[in-house]
């Protein structure tokens, strides 16, 4: 009897690690309106850029997305600047999901030297 309630433990304990992870692979990475981007350092000379993307429950939203810093708003996913700084960016969304049409996401910091 001992001996089956060990290799039931045992049988039980080998599966709970295949289980657990099945249900952390669900999960959400950053749960909302999310902003993140390819690098937080340009050179300013004009042509080096950092890349935003946006994420609403992991979801890419970059296109129905505006991007503004402390100064302007770009419509499109990418900054350079020849003008050495830090700036704060958030991206606003623009798209369909009423929940979050109009909101502000994270901000990012990107230096520009």
């Amino acid at each position: 009897m001992r001996k089956g309630i060990i290799c039931i433990l045992a049988a039980v304990m080998g599966i709970l690690p295949f289980l657990t992870s099945c249900e952390e692979e669900s999960k959400v990475e950053h749960p909302g309106l999310w902003l993140s981007a390819d690098k937080t350092t340009i050179t300013a000379d004009g042509e080096d850029m950092v890349t935003f993307t946006v994420t609403l429950d992991d979801v890419d939203v970059t296109s129905q997305c505006t991007f503004c810093n402390q100064e302007n708003c770009y419509p499109g996913n990418t900054f350079s600047t020849t003008t050495a700084g830090e700036y704060v960016f958030h991206a606003t969304y623009q798209g369909e999901n009423s929940d979050y049409q109009g909101q502000n996401s994270n901000e990012v910091t990107i230096v520009a030297q």
